[in-house]
């Protein structure tokens, strides 16, 4: 199957100007394999074909540059789920975050209105947090800890979820975009154990 140019909610955001700007590319090549997880693994995980790796800059098949120590792998499906991953090295390391909570809140694009319930919540204790438009809950089983995302922003109007875990120093981030709270936990929840399984801690 040809590879087909669908893109995470944060990096539609991102591209849109600089994609209005340039003209259309046909992009035909597969772009180089997510060295975090394999095709193989991540279909199993949510229960059909995907297609992707790691992301790339959109005109060629290089890489994103994402900087020292991080890596980000995206793949579409034939449904209108999108999946990503993304590990950043000694993210829980010295002047990093200290919880991922914390780390949380640096990698979910929080509406304002939002972030300042949100806010409010955690300065006065609650980890647990569920408003209408986001859900940040702790979450078991899963690396050293870890925190349950999801949000629907009505702006996007696409629902975006994921498990942020703590392993050692390293954050990583198992996103599925597209589905509802009910759709997405479970699957989210079975890619982030088939990962951090098949990875030497």
């Amino acid at each position: 199957m040809p590879f087909r140019l669908v893109l995470p909610v944060r990096t539609l955001l991102a591209a849109a100007v600089l994609l209005a700007a340039i003209p259309p590319v046909t992009v035909s090549a597969a772009p180089p394999p997510c060295p975090l997880a394999a095709d193989t693994l991540v279909a199993q995980s949510v229960g059909g074909s995907v297609y992707g790796g790691i992301m790339t800059d959109f005109l060629t098949d290089n890489p994103l540059d994402t900087g020292p120590g991080k890596t980000v792998c995206w793949w579409d499906t034939d449904t209108e789920l999108t999946v990503t991953l993304s590990r950043e090295t000694n993210a829980f390391g010295p002047g990093g975050s200290t919880t991922p909570t914390e780390y949380a809140m640096t990698v979910f694009r929080i509406p304002d209105e939002a972030r300042a319930e949100v806010d409010l919540l955690r300065q006065n204790g609650i980890s647990d947090i569920q408003i209408p438009t986001f859900q940040l809950t702790n979450a078991s089983g899963l690396g050293d800890s870890a925190v349950w995302v999801y949000q629907n922003d009505p702006s996007l109007n696409i629902p975006s979820a994921g498990y942020v875990v703590k392993r050692g120093a390293d954050a990583f981030l198992f996103g599925v975009i597209g589905l509802t709270e009910a759709e997405a936990r479970p699957k989210a929840s079975a890619f982030a154990q088939a990962v951090l399984s098949s990875q030497t801690p």
